[in-house]
């Protein structure tokens, strides 16, 4: 079963992170990472500031 997109993206925002720090974490570079359309990224966050507070939780 797929996770929903939200979740798809906060894992690789993490992810990123992990491999280039909090500068490497663009809602741009986590749709190219889970391979979905920049639409669909900014449905869920529109923003570098709506996507750092999810790697945060985790």
């Amino acid at each position: 079963m797929r996770k929903p997109l939200a979740d798809r993206l906060g894992c690789e925002a993490v992810d990123l992170v992990g491999a280039g720090g909090s500068g490497a974490v663009s809602v741009r570079e986590v749709q190219r990472s889970a391979g979905v359309s920049s639409a669909a990224a900014y449905r869920h966050f529109r923003g570098r500031d709506a996507l750092l507070p999810v790697v945060a939780q985790e």
